[in-house]
């Protein structure tokens, strides 16, 4: 008997993402991180170079309001402890961006400076 799905059907299976943060400050990350293309690894890597040109004075405030806080940083690091590395794929973007965030040495204290240092620019020119 034929099958009606042809020769080519496969099986597709979800990918799960684990989401770990509450919806709203996932949603407010989400969004934030689409006006990158939602490549996180892309902004956080501006930041590790300390490459504020690329972040607008308006981004730059926009990431410090969604800034992990204690209870999110001990969630993901709690996460993060008890998986093996491959386990952080099934992340959601929102805590990928997180961990990735988390992972930089005074994360704060750069985003802080970064947004700090434009109003001196102008100051000084």
């Amino acid at each position: 008997m034929p099958s009606l799905l042809g020769s080519a059907s496969r099986v597709v299976t979800p990918v799960l993402q684990v989401h770990l943060i509450d919806s709203k400050r996932s949603m407010n990350v989400s969004i934030f991180l689409r006006q990158f293309g939602d490549d996180s690894t892309a902004v956080v890597d501006w930041l590790r170079d300390g490459d504020s040109s690329r972040l607008s004075a308006e981004s730059l405030r926009a990431l410090l309001r969604i800034i992990p806080d204690p209870h999110d940083v001990h969630v993901l690091t709690s996460y993060i402890g008890q998986s093996d590395r491959s386990e952080t794929t099934r992340l959601a973007a929102a805590e990928r961006f997180y961990v990735q965030l988390i992972s930089l040495p005074k994360y704060v204290i750069r985003q802080v400076i970064y947004v700090d240092e434009r109003p001196l620019y102008r100051t000084m020119s």
